[in-house]
C-alpha cells in the first residue's frame, strides 16, 4: 500500500508541475485512499487546492499533514500562506512561528512570515523577519525586495533603496524591485537615479505605458522638458486614456512655453474626463500665458465648480481677473485662496498687488507682510511693499523695504511661483455653555464643550475662539488642541490644524484618532509621505478603526500607488464590511488600475450598503462604460441621476453611453440636461452636434457646434466637425 501511495503522490506531482491541478487533487486523493496517515499526500494536496484559490480547503488539508506529523515545517509554513491568503493574518502568523520552532534554517517561511506581518501592519517585525531569511539565504532576491518595501512603510527610503539595490544585483531581471527602487527614489528627491531606474525597467519592457509616465515626471522635475514630453507621448501611444498623462504633458509644453500645444494636451485630459479639477486649472494657467483672460476664467471656475477648496485655482483666477483689470473681484479670489491654505505665500503677494491698485494701500501692506512672513527672500515683494509704503507717505519705512529689496535681489534669492459631542440640540447647548462661563471664565472644559457646540452649528471660526480660550486656560487640554485642529481643517487651514494635532499629540502621543486627524491635515496640504506615516502611527494603536484604513488609502490612491490602496481599503472592509464608503473608494483605485470589472464589483458593494449614493452610481456606470456593458452603465447613469438630477457630469456621461448604443435621440436629451445645468460646457455643446450630424440634422448640428466654439474658439474638433455638416447641408 505504501508504495501504491508513493506512486499516486509522484503523479499527482507531475501533473501540479504541469498546472493540471484537478487532476493532481485526483492522484492525491488516490494516495490517501491507500494511506490516510500519509502526510506528504495531504501536504501536496493543500499546495494544490491553494494554487487552485480553494485556500480554506487547503488549510483543512494542511491540518490534516499537520495532524499526522506534527513535526513538518513545510506544512506549517504552507498552512500559513493560505491562511494570509484568506486573510487571517493572525492565525498564518501562528503557523508560521510554528516551522521555524521546528526548522529555524527555512528562508522561504521567514519571508513569508514578514508579508503577514507587513498586511498586519507591524513593520519592524516584518523587518526582522525578513532580515532571518537574509541571513540563511543571502542571496534570495526576494527577500531583500520585501525587506526594501517595509522600509517605505516606514518611511526609510534610502535603507528602501539600498534593500532593492540587493535584490537587483541578485536578479537584474527583476521588474518588481526596479519599479520600488523607482518609487523610494522619488521620496528621496534622487530624481536623476529615478530616470535611470526608469530607463532600466523600459529596457526589460518597452510597453510598459507607466515606466514611460513616470519617466516624464521626474524629467518635468529635472527641467528637461523636451525629454519630458517624449516620454509622456510614449506613454500616450500605449495608454491614449491616460488623463494624468494628457495633463502632465501639458505641464512639460507650459513649461517649455508651447502654451496653444499645453491647452489642447489638457483639453484631451478634460474629454476624458470632464471631473478632472486640476487639469481644468492647468488650462487656464496656459490660457492666460496666451493672453486669453477670458476664457482662463472659466477653466479655472470649471474647476472650482469640482474643487471649491483648490486654493492654487483660486489665486489663478485672481491673476487672470487682475489682467482683465477686474480687481475688486481678484480680491476676492485671493481670500479664497489664504483662507484655504494661511501659507500661499503667492496668493498674499499677488492680493498686496490687487489692493494696491485699488488703492486700499493699508491692507496691501498688511498683505505683503504675510507673504513675507512666508518667504522672506521675495525681493520683488519687498520692493512692492516698499512703493506701496511710500503711497501713504512712510518714506522711512519704504527705504527699509527698498534696502531689503535690493540685499535679496544681489542674493538673487527671489523665489516666486505662480469630537467632544454628540450631535443634537446645539442651540441650546451653546447657551448652556455661555451660563457655565459667566460662572466660571477659567472653566477650561466649559469653554472646549462651547466650542464643541459651534462646530457642529457649523460656526467654525467662533468654535476657534472658544478653543483658543480652553487651551490659554489649561496649556495642556489635549482635547481642545484636538478639537481645534478639526476645526481649523474644515475651514481649510491646514498648516495650523496641524500645529494644533502636533500641540495634542505632545501631550497625549497615544491618541489614535489624533494621528489619524494630523494624517487628514497632512494630506489636505499634499504632504502624502508624512501623512502616511501618521496613519501608521494610528493604526500601530489602534489596528481596528476603519477611518484610519479608509483615509490611508485616499492618500495612497493620491500618490498614484493603487494596488497599496485597495489593500488599505481592503483594511477597512474587514473591519466595517459595511462602510459603502470604503467600498466605493475601492472601486475607484480598481478603476485607476483598469480593473473595471472588479471596480463594478466594489462598487456593487457600495450600493447595496447605501442605495442612495449617486457617487458609488456614477463610479459604477464609468466602469461599466469601459468594459463597453453601455446598458448596464445607462442604469447606473440614470440610478445616480435619480438621486442628484443636478449632476450634469452624469448627464454628459449617460449622453455618450446612448451614443455608443446608437440612440441619438436620446442622446441628444442627455446633453440638453447636461448644458441646462452647465451652458458654458463646450464639449457638451460639441456632443450634442455630433448627435444631431448623426441623425441628419445638419443645421442643428451646425448651430451646436457653433455655440462649442463660441466657448472655446480652440475647440479644433468642433470646427472640423462644422465644416463636415457644412459640406453634407449643402
Amino acid at each position: 500500500m505504501r508504495d501504491r501511495a508513493d506512486q499516486f503522490i509522484n503523479e499527482g506531482n507531475v501533473f501540479a508541475g504541469l498546472d493540471q491541478y484537478t487532476e493532481a487533487i485526483v492522484s492525491y486523493d488516490k494516495a490517501i485512499t491507500h494511506n490516510a496517515d500519509d502526510a506528504v499526500a495531504w501536504n501536496n494536496r493543500g499546495v494544490v487546492l491553494d494554487n487552485l484559490g480553494r485556500s480554506s480547503d487547503a488549510v483543512a488539508s494542511y491540518d490534516q499533514a499537520i495532524t499526522i506529523n506534527s513535526d513538518y515545517a513545510e506544512a506549517w509554513n504552507n498552512r500559513g500562506v493560505a491562511l494570509d491568503t484568506l486573510g487571517r493574518y493572525s492565525e498564518a502568523v501562528v503557523s508560521y512561528n510554528k516551522a521555524i520552532i521546528i526548522n529555524p534554517d527555512y528562508p522561504e517561511v521567514w519571508i513569508n512570515r514578514g508579508t503577514t506581518l507587513v498586511h498586519l501592519g507591524r513593520y519592524s517585525e516584518a523587518v526582522a523577519s525578513y532580515e532571518k531569511a537574509i541571513t540563511r539565504n543571502p542571496d534570495n532576491a526576494v527577500a531583500w525586495n520585501n525587506h526594501g518595501v517595509v522600509f517605505e512603510y516606514l518611511a526609510r527610503y534610502a535603507e528602501a533603496v539600498s534593500s532593492y539595490d540587493k535584490a537587483i544585483t541578485l536578479n537584474p531581471d527583476y521588474p518588481t524591485a526596479w519599479y520600488n527602487r523607482r518609487n523610494a527614489l522619488r521620496q528621496l528627491g534622487r530624481y536623476s537615479e529615478e530616470v535611470d531606474t526608469c530607463d532600466t525597467i523600459l529596457a526589460l519592457n518597452p510597453d510598459d505605458a507607466d515606466a514611460w509616465f513616470h519617466r516624464g515626471n521626474i524629467l518635468d522635475n529635472l527641467g528637461r522638458y523636451s525629454e519630458a514630453v517624449d516620454s509622456f507621448d510614449k506613454a500616450l501611444a500605449l495608454s491614449p486614456f491616460d488623463i494624468m498623462a494628457w495633463n502632465n504633458r501639458g505641464v512639460a509644453l507650459d513649461n517649455l512655453g508651447r502654451y496653444s500645444a499645453a491647452v489642447g494636451s489638457y483639453q484631451e485630459a478634460i474629454l476624458i474626463d470632464p471631473d478632472y479639477a486640476e487639469a481644468w486649472n492647468n488650462r487656464g494657467v496656459a490660457l492666460d500665458n496666451l493672453g486669453r483672460y477670458f476664457e482662463a476664467v472659466d477653466s479655472y471656475d470649471k474647476a472650482l465648480a469640482l474643487n471649491p477648496d483648490y486654493a492654487e485655482a483660486w489665486n489663478n483666477r485672481g491673476v487672470a481677473l487682475d489682467n482683465l483689470a477686474r480687481s475688486s473681484e481678484s480680491v476676492t479670489s485671493y481670500d479664497w485662496a489664504v483662507t484655504l491654505n494661511p501659507d500661499y505665500a503667492d496668493a498674499w503677494n499677488n492680493r498686496g498687488d490687487a489692493l494696491d491698485t485699488l488703492g486700499r494701500y493699508p491692507e496691501a501692506v498688511d498683505s505683503y507682510d504675510k507673504a513675507l512672513v512666508l518667504n522672506p527672500e521675495a525681493a520683488d515683494t519687498w520692493n512692492k511693499r516698499g512703493m506701496t509704503l511710500s503711497k501713504l507717505g512712510q518714506y522711512a519705512k519704504a527705504v527699509s523695504s527698498y534696502d531689503n529689496a535690493i540685499a535679496h535681489a544681489s542674493d538673487g534669492a527671489d523665489r516666486g511661483e505662480n469630537r467632544g459631542d454628540s450631535p443634537g440640540r446645539y442651540s441650546e447647548a451653546f447657551g448652556s455653555y455661555d451660563r457655565s462661563i459667566s460662572l466660571n471664565q477659567d472653566c477650561d472644559q466649559a469653554w472646549n464643550n462651547r466650542g464643541v457646540a459651534l462646530d457642529n452649528l457649523g460656526r467654525y471660526p467662533e468654535a476657534i475662539i472658544s478653543y483658543d480660550m480652553a487651551v490659554t486656560l489649561n496649556p495642556d487640554y489635549a482635547d481642545a488642541w484636538n478639537n481645534r485642529g478639526v476645526s481649523l481643517d474644515i475651514l481649510g487651514r491646514y498648516s495650523e490644524a496641524l500645529d494644533s494635532f502636533n500641540k495634542a499629540l505632545d501631550l497625549n502621543p497615544d491618541d489614535a484618532d489624533v494621528w489619524n486627524n494630523r494624517g487628514v491635515a497632512l494630506d489636505n496640504l499634499g504632504r502624502y509621505p508624512e501623512a502616511l506615516s501618521s496613519y501608521y502611527k494610528a493604526i500601530t494603536i489602534s489596528l481596528d478603526d476603519a477611518r484610519v484604513w479608509i483615509n490611508r488609502g485616499n492618500t495612497l490612491d493620491k500618490l498614484g500607488r493603487y494596488l497599496d490602496a485597495v489593500a488599505s481599503y481592503d483594511k477597512a472592509i474587514g473591519i466595517n464590511p459595511v462602510s459603502a464608503d470604503a467600498w466605493n473608494k475601492r472601486g475607484v483605485s480598481l478603476h485607476h488600475l483598469g480593473w473595471y470589472s472588479e471596480a463594478i464589483t466594489a462598487h456593487d458593494k457600495a450600493i447595496i450598503i447605501n442605495p442612495v449614493s449617486a457617487d458609488a452610481w456614477k463610479n459604477r456606470g464609468y466602469a461599466s462604460g469601459n468594459l463597453g456593458r453601455h446598458a448596464d452603465a445607462l442604469d447606473s447613469f440614470d440610478e445616480a441621476i435619480a438621486i442628484d438630477p443636478d449632476d450634469a457630469n452624469a448627464w454628459y456621461a449617460r449622453g455618450f453611453v446612448l451614443y455608443s448604443m446608437g440612440q441619438y435621440s436620446d442622446g441628444i436629451d442627455s446633453f440638453d440636461k447636461a448644458i441646462t445645468l452647465n451652458p458654458h460646457d463646450a464639449n457638451a455643446w460639441h456632443a450634442r452636434g455630433f448627435g444631431l450630424f448623426k441623425m441628419g440634422e445638419f443645421a442643428d448640428a451646425i448651430a451646436s457646434y457653433d455655440k462649442a466654439i463660441a466657448i472655446n474658439p480652440d475647440f479644433t474638433e468642433a470646427r472640423e466637425n462644422r465644416e463636415i455638416a457644412l459640406q453634407r447641408k449643402e
